[in-house]
Formats: C-alpha cells, sequence, structure tokens
C-alpha cells in the first residue's frame, strides 16, 4: 500500500457528503464494451490516466466522473464533447482518445459544483522524491516514508509506467522496506529494488546513529532522485 486515495475511496467520500469532491477516471480501451464481472465489493478497473499508446488513438475509452451534481460535460482539448447525467454520483461517457487534456465539469441545478482534469504526461524524465517528513529519531523505530514519483520535464507522473527503481543509502540510514502496492508484484519488500506501480512506489527507512541519510533512487532511461533526511536525538 502507498497510501494514496483509490477511485472507490472518492467515490465514497462523495456519497457520504463531500460534494465538492469530484474524481476523473478512465477504462483502458482494450477493455472497451467489455461486461464487468465480479460481486457487489468489487470496483471497475478505472484509474486517472489519460495516456495510451499512440494505436489506441481515435479509438473510443470509456470515461467516469464521480460527484455529487445533477450533470456532467465532457471537454477535450477545449471541445466540449456534451453533457450527460448522473446515475448513481457517476456521469459516463465514450470520449475518443486523442492526447492532451481531458476535463470534467460537475453542475447542479446549472451552477458549476467541481471540476477535474487528467493531461497526457510527455516522455519520462526523472525521478521525483518527496518524503513525508525531513527529520527523524535515531531510535531505530521512527520511519521516514518517501514517495517515489516518475515525472515527465513538467513534473507530470506518468501513471502507465511500471520501470524497476534502484534504491541507495548512505550515511546512518536503513531500508527498511520498498513497495509499490501493485497486488501482482513478485516483488521483495526488503530488497533494494523495485518496480513502481502506477509510476510511484514508497520507500521506508530507519536509523540507529545521529547524522544524515541520502537516499538515491535510479532507473534506466531518466535522471536519479535524491533527498536528504536529518537524524536527530
Amino acid at each position: 500500500m502507498t497510501g494514496e486515495q483509490r477511485p472507490q475511496s472518492v467515490y465514497r467520500e462523495i456519497m457520504w457528503g463531500n460534494i465538492k469532491k469530484s474524481g476523473l477516471y478512465t477504462t483502458h480501451p482494450k477493455h472497451y464494451n467489455e461486461r464487468f464481472r465480479g460481486s457487489n465489493w468489487h470496483w471497475y478497473d478505472v484509474n486517472d490516466c489519460w495516456y495510451f499508446a499512440d494505436n489506441w488513438i481515435g479509438k473510443p475509452v470509456k470515461t467516469d466522473i464521480y460527484g455529487g451534481g445533477d450533470m456532467a460535460e465532457f471537454i477535450l482539448n477545449g471541445k466540449s464533447q456534451g453533457k450527460v447525467p448522473f446515475e448513481k454520483l457517476i456521469a459516463s461517457m465514450d470520449i475518443e482518445y486523442q492526447p492532451g487534456i481531458l476535463e470534467a465539469i460537475v453542475y447542479k441545478e446549472e451552477k458549476v459544483l467541481s471540476r477535474c482534469r487528467l493531461v497526457t504526461p510527455g516522455k519520462a524524465e526523472k525521478l521525483d522524491l518527496r518524503a513525508e517528513d525531513t527529520c527523524i529519531h535515531a531510535d531505530g523505530k521512527d520511519l521516514a516514508y518517501i514517495r517515489v514519483i516518475i515525472t515527465d520535464v513538467n513534473g507530470r507522473r506518468l501513471t502507465h509506467d511500471e520501470r524497476e527503481i534502484s534504491i541507495e543509502i548512505s550515511g546512518e540510514g536503513i531500508l527498511l522496506a520498498a513497495g509499490s502496492g501493485n497486488p501482482c508484484t513478485t516483488d521483495h519488500i526488503t530488497a533494494n529494488t523495485c518496480h513502481l506501480y502506477r509510476g510511484t512506489a514508497i520507500l521506508i527507512v530507519k536509523s540507529n546513529k545521529v547524522g544524515r541519510i541520502e537516499v538515491t533512487v535510479s532507473a534506466d532511461g531518466v535522471e536519479d532522485g535524491t533527498c536528504v533526511l536529518d537524524v536527530i536525538t
């Protein structure tokens, strides 16, 4: 688990009253028109992604907006694709894939309630390391959580990227675990390598000594990511 809010969690947040919240999700076009199978506890295979290979350009993509309104409008690259009503907090439309910006606006009684967007990222450029806290205690119990995100030159996350990353710890740190939340992975959480899942992974670091920890993450074809943690008594 990587601590990110999943689509079904967004849906439930709206259902329990946060109508200012909305979420825009797509189903990969290779699954277009497939019937959903599963129990009532299952959820549709959707992601907050507007990137598919070039061979899918012009092919229909099932697109959903979760929201607390009565009508939704979908906009692709500045051009309205039309409006559709909500049913059980979801409004859906089939949209032909074109790279760019996909937006959705949620209306309630003809007034804008919320809006969200998905942007097609560019080529993978770098690994971005974001530490939850840059200072931990040297007791071997205090943990530092570091998120690794693969981004394009503009800092947009590549949610389709699942390449392998390598982790190097120097200074007074110990790598406790690394993982991505992928339910089908064969990675070992105590290894110094793991694969990204939907463009991200989580590292957990601890320390027994006062000083500094330097974390470096590398992967083929992109710039390394680094961060520094301080270890105090």
